[in-house]
């Protein structure tokens, strides 16, 4: 009987043991793929922080006549950059190829290998000279601003950009980040209506 008895307190010893134990192993995996969750969560935020700067010109808008304010007409097109505005995507792209160590020197760089962190911006209507500006010079991004900034007294100069197209790699099955951006000069009065 006193064997018996410490048979079923070893037995239940061991029962308890194994009840902690898988216990454990259940708080471990909880919590692992929690924070699993929480990392995920951490860098869908972090990748759309990133993508929105390229994003949020890209698309279509309402505005008013961007030559004339005081104007019949509106204008109902794709959302309108300005010169500075192009050479702050392009400035942004430098800045993360940088970052990620994939920075080239060389301004006619394209990447040719499609899992890198590189950032692309082409300029469409420079095709003839070489479009790719994300890594120009200073210089060169003087330039063109002063090539196509309101000169007063005239819109002779002045041009407004839009974005083309963005492509985008796959850096999850889920997450996906900006690798390429097509820039090109628009038509406003293209996209001139009437006022009704």
């Amino acid at each position: 009987m006193e064997n018996a008895s410490k048979a079923l307190i070893m037995a239940a010893g061991v029962l308890l043991g194994v009840m902690i134990i898988s216990f454990a192993v259940y708080l471990f995996s909880t919590f692992g793929s929690y924070s699993n969750d929480v990392y995920l969560q951490m860098e869908a935020r972090r990748m759309d922080s990133f993508n929105s700067q390229f994003t949020k010109y890209y698309g279509t808008e309402q505005r008013e006549n961007p030559y004339d304010i005081n104007s019949d007409k509106y204008y109902n097109g794709p959302i309108l950059c300005t010169v500075q505005d192009v050479v702050t995507i392009a400035k942004l792209a430098r800045d993360s190829n940088a970052k990620y160590g994939v920075y080239e020197d060389d301004p006619n760089y394209v990447s040719t290998n499609p899992n890198d962190m590189y950032v692309t911006v082409n300029l469409l209507s420079l095709k003839n000279k070489g479009y790719n500006i994300e890594n120009w010079t200073e210089n060169k991004f003087t330039d063109l601003i002063q090539n196509n900034t309101f000169i007063e007294g005239s819109t002779a100069n002045l041009k407004y950009y839009y974005i083309t197209s963005i492509e985008f790699m796959n850096v999850t099955d889920t997450l996906q980040r900006v690798r390429t951006v097509n820039i090109d000069v628009v038509d406003v009065n293209k996209y001139l209506e009437k006022i009704e």
